[in-house]
């Protein structure tokens, strides 16, 4: 016996047209209207098998950016940027606020994928994160 509100999504194995919703407390209940799915919305973006860790690195280095500015204050956080011109020497004004974090900036990252940093902490926003492909949203 069919329990209620059961649901049958073949979507994977039979085209969107053949995906069927039923809806009843028996067998003896007729089936609903055919549930259209479209496989291409069910479809989550792929993603590169490294981009997980990028993305993690990048928004360590957003929070890593906030407790800096919360460690320092506002005022000195901007003032203290501004006189750091060089990525590496940024890096390492961040370092302290990074888990585990490398010496190296570009040790960072993985293989493929950068980050660029703010050259101004005024206005805050993330990261930018690319890879080879182009920039990664996240």
């Amino acid at each position: 016996m069919i329990s209620r509100f059961t649901l049958f999504a073949l979507v994977f194995t039979m085209p969107a047209s053949f995906a069927m919703a039923t809806i009843g407390e028996s067998d003896s209940k007729p089936m609903a209207e055919p549930l259209l799915l479209d496989p291409a919305k069910l479809r989550k973006p792929l993603r590169r098998e490294n981009d997980h860790l990028a993305i993690a690195r990048a928004e360590a280095v957003n929070m890593a950016i906030a407790s800096f500015i919360a460690a320092k204050g506002r005022k000195n956080a901007i003032a203290t940027w501004a006189k750091l011109k060089t990525h590496q020497s940024r890096y390492a004004a961040l370092a302290p606020f990074l888990a585990f974090a490398p010496p190296e900036w570009h040790k960072y990252m993985p293989r493929r994928y950068s980050i660029l940093l703010p050259r101004s902490l005024e206005k805050l926003s993330k990261v930018r994160l690319t890879s080879t492909t182009g920039v990664v949203a996240y």
